[in-house]
């Protein structure tokens, strides 16, 4: 029995980002990893929000909208180091990244964000 240990052309270090903060290789767009990560973070925010509509703004593009019912806050985020931040520690993430701009809210405010999070 034989196992290859080679890493796939995707995963490769040319093929990877990394987050400045953490030294953490993290996917660049268009990848599987990106897209999981995606993916995990509409999981997390579809369980969190109720009251009210978030709608967010994935880096690829990508349009998603949680809960229903007003308020309704926009945001875009525009990295995809960002998401990965999201998903590891999201209270610590969410206030790092609107103040480096890679979340961006783009209806309502940050007081609103905040509010429809907690709510």
């Amino acid at each position: 029995m034989s196992i290859n240990l080679e890493t796939p052309p995707g995963w490769r270090a040319e093929g990877l980002a990394t987050d400045g903060d953490s030294g953490i290789a993290l996917p660049r767009h268009g990848t599987l990893l990106q897209r999981s990560g995606q993916f995990l973070l509409c999981r997390l925010l579809g369980k969190i929000i109720h009251t009210g509509t978030l709608q967010v703004q994935m880096p690829d593009g990508q349009r998603h909208a949680f809960g229903a019912g007003e308020p309704v806050i926009a945001v875009r985020l525009t990295t995809s180091a960002t998401v990965w931040r999201m998903l590891r520690n999201p209270e610590l993430a969410l206030g790092e990244a609107y103040m480096d701009g890679t979340l961006q809210v783009e209806q309502g405010g940050i007081y609103d964000l905040l509010e429809l999070a907690n709510a």
